[in-house]
């Protein structure tokens, strides 16, 4: 079982005065106690470090996961070859103006090529839900194995 999370979820996750806190840590849990495999684009960890580092916000720890019981995360490379298919695939499914930039693409990206759901809070990226490309958004994203993850645990 595997899934991408976009970055804004995990922030969500440790941070309790972002919208969507319940719900992400909720799903953060749920992904632990599954052990459902995160597939990420090579920037995941960097971009965590830098919101994370810089943030104001209160932070809190996800104590539920240790060095025994980590999450797996699998880094899927975009090489050059991959890029140029990604963006002939992105001008074809969405021509005209792209639903939004930078390296939230390769979160969509990944899901689309390793078919598994995409779940994000960031309003743009839900903008690309097409056939073959699953995206949950906000409280949708709790509802990513069919089952309802309640977001009190």
């Amino acid at each position: 079982m595997a899934i991408v999370v976009d970055a804004s979820v995990v922030v969500a996750a440790v941070s309790p005065d972002e919208l969507g806190y319940s719900e992400s840590l909720a799903l953060i849990r749920e992904i632990h106690r599954r052990r459902v495999v995160l597939m990420e684009p090579p920037q995941y960890l960097l971009e965590l470090y830098a919101v994370l580092t810089r943030s104001p916000r209160q932070l809190r720890e996800l104590g539920f996961m240790t060095h025994d019981a980590p999450v797996v995360i699998e880094f899927r490379p975009l090489d050059d070859r991959e890029l140029e298919h990604a963006l002939g695939w992105l001008s074809s499914t969405f021509p005209g103006e792209c639903p939004t930039r930078g390296g939230d693409l390769t979160y969509v990206w990944v899901a689309w090529q390793e078919a598994v759901p995409l779940v994000t809070l960031d309003a743009g990226l839900h903008k690309f839900r097409s056939p073959g490309l699953d995206i949950r958004w906000r409280r949708e994203q709790l509802r990513v194995w069919g089952d309802e993850v309640r977001p009190d645990g």
